[in-house]
């Protein structure tokens, strides 16, 4: 039997009006009242009739999630979290990919908006592309790990200074005095904040710090040239912080090709905790977030968005640390 919305009322002691207040996502609702309501609809299976709330409403009950790289696996995690945080008000979430194409991803947000979503997550490929202005003033948007200058978007970001530099302390501790950073193009917040603590933490443990923006997009074969040039470099660094996927893998595959030793021959710290870092022989060090976190933190967002138009804008900081593991050693002598 289908649950009704007056069951989850009896279910929980309060009014069904209450119950469809919890579920659109009134911030007016008591913690107490919200959390009984919450727990009753998750024991009763209670899905709500998104067509006849929408001819009511005037809502979709859905929200659009852009993503510029599908097959990034930090992208995974977070929408599991954003989804699952949804759902439990009573919303779906919809998955738009751009391919890393401004102009892609202006298409896909426009066919999330002919689709009625009421909110848009959007980690998008270049801050600086025309359309995203225009698309943050009008619609509740919530950007993640992203920041557009001038606009009034909800942000949902990380810290990577912390991270950043206490992966380049345990370095320099390490005995390592020439590290490069593999990243994206500078369009995003998190390159730019993740480069300039490189940076800042290089001079002040007086490491020499090179930065190598690289195309996120880039097919594997350009990916393994770059790993090669690097790594076959007359003064190559003696250890790499990667914050590219795909030269992530390129990397592993010319040390694996040149029989380098990790961390033997070569030191490596990954921007993010993926699942190879931990199934990869030695385990990686990373810098690590917490994508349950950052998913779950910017479903919240949205919702309260949705529950107050008028609110000023939300810009919420997550931490991020450094995890030592395996990958990491002492800087090789004829290296230095």
């Amino acid at each position: 039997m289908v649950a009704t919305v007056h069951d989850v009322a009896r279910e929980a002691g309060v009014g069904a009006s209450t119950v469809s207040r919890v579920v659109r996502g009134d911030k007016y609702v008591s913690p107490d009242t919200q959390a009984r309501v919450l727990a009753a609809i998750q024991r009763l299976g209670y899905r709500p009739d998104q067509a006849a709330r929408a001819i009511r409403t005037g809502s979709s009950s859905a929200a659009g999630y852009v993503v510029p790289d599908i097959t990034n696996p930090v992208f995974g995690p977070i929408f599991r979290a954003v989804e699952a945080r949804l759902a439990g008000r009573g919303y779906s979430l919809l998955l738009a990919h751009s391919g890393g194409d401004p102009a892609h991803e202006a298409d896909a947000i426009a066919s999330l908006r002919a689709r009625r979503v009421d909110g848009l997550l959007i980690s998008v490929q270049d801050e600086r592309a025309p359309h995203l202005a225009d698309v943050v003033a009008r619609y509740p948007t919530v950007l993640l790990d992203r920041l557009i200058e001038g606009s009034k978007a909800d942000v949902v970001r990380s810290d990577h200074s912390a991270g950043m530099n206490a992966a380049v302390e345990h370095l320099a501790n390490l005995e390592h005095r020439r590290i490069a950073l593999l990243t994206a193009a500078n369009h995003q917040y998190a390159v730019r904040a993740r480069t300039e603590s490189f940076r800042d933490a290089g001079k002040r443990c007086g490491v020499a710090c090179t930065v190598r923006n690289i195309d996120s997009a880039i097919s594997t074969p350009r990916a393994l040239r770059i790993a090669r040039a690097i790594l076959s470099a007359k003064r190559r660094p003696s250890a790499l912080l990667i914050a590219n996927t795909p030269v992530l893998y390129a990397v592993l595959t010319v040390a694996q090709q040149r029989q380098l030793d990790i961390p033997g021959d070569l030191s490596l710290v990954v921007c993010d905790d993926l699942h190879l870092c931990q199934v990869y022989r030695p385990p990686l060090s990373v810098i690590q977030r917490d994508f349950d976190q950052l998913g779950a933190c910017a479903a919240d967002v949205l919702l309260a968005r949705l529950g107050d138009r008028t609110a000023e804008p939300a810009d919420v900081v997550l931490p991020t640390r450094f995890v030592a593991r395996g990958s990491t050693g002492p800087a090789p002598a004829d290296l230095n």
